[in-house]
């Protein structure tokens, strides 16, 4: 029953996809050039002649809150950040004893949002907007929130969390300790060095560590997830699931456990 009531509400997406480019391609310049838009309850979808595209928004979003701004955030800095929004994410480690701040670029009514407690970035909110984009090439959905581009500077964190689908990209990292953690579809890149690595992934996320020069390392995906080590200690590694681990560098130990379809790859 399940499975039939997916199928149809999949299906029925699809259609009205279809539709909608459709009637966008019916109505030709006239309809682009005066524009389009249809009400859903607190959501509204525009057609324009930007580029013939398709923008949702919350029906209180006006075209000034989506015009590109950037707001600092203050932040004392701490050892953890958790990443709780999807957002192209940057952290560069600061010189011992500077300062920490928060740098939040994007569409307004999205920045303005966007908030910091006790170490965790998050939205304000519930609401939600989205782009559909109609080209030669079919339909793309994307998220607005998709569009938020923060960057991080502080001097000794030392725990990532990303939760969703998000990126965060860790630069210039020199720490004894580096704790990461993927929750969900996230991504997460980092270079530098560290004494010691603990990295989990559970869900798809994939984290590319081949850049960092890491010591004694414990790798642990659950899922579908991949992930890039260059390990020069000793490497434990688990896999639950189908899930991949690429081993780049020779530890001095490795150990390894898959259950399940999931591979440890050893390219050294």
């Amino acid at each position: 029953m399940i499975r039939n009531l997916t199928i149809v509400a999949v299906a029925s997406f699809v259609l009205a996809l279809g539709c909608f480019g459709g009637a966008a391609a019916l109505g030709g310049r006239e309809l682009l050039t005066r524009g389009w838009t249809i009400p859903m309850n607190d959501w509204h979808i525009d057609v324009s002649d930007d580029d013939d595209h398709v923008s949702i928004t919350p029906g209180g979003v006006n075209a000034g809150d989506r015009e590109e701004t950037t707001r600092q955030i203050a932040w004392a800095g701490a050892e953890a950040l958790q990443i709780d929004l999807p957002a192209d994410v940057t952290y560069t480690q600061a010189a011992p004893g500077a300062g920490a701040s928060i740098k939040v670029s994007g569409p307004r009514f999205l920045v303005d949002r966007v908030e910091v407690e006790n170490g965790r970035i998050r939205l304000k909110g519930d609401d939600d907007s989205g782009d559909i984009n109609v080209t030669g090439h079919g339909i793309q959905i994307s998220r607005g929130r998709d569009a938020l581009v923060i960057e991080v500077t502080a001097p000794a964190v030392r725990s990532f969390t990303l939760n969703g689908s998000g990126d965060l990209d860790v630069r210039a990292y020199d720490q004894p300790t580096l704790d990461l953690e993927i929750n969900g579809s996230g991504a997460i890149s980092a270079h530098g060095k560290t004494a010691k690595l603990d990295l989990q992934v559970s869900g798809s996320g994939e984290a590319d560590l081949g850049g960092r020069d890491a010591g004694d390392t414990k790798v642990a995906v659950a899922g579908s997830g991949e992930a890039k080590i260059a390990p020069h200690g000793a490497t434990e590694v688990e896999v639950a699931g189908s899930g991949e681990v690429e081993v780049i560098t020779k530890p001095t130990s490795l150990v390894s456990n898959v259950a399940g379809s999931g591979e440890v790859h050893q390219n050294w």
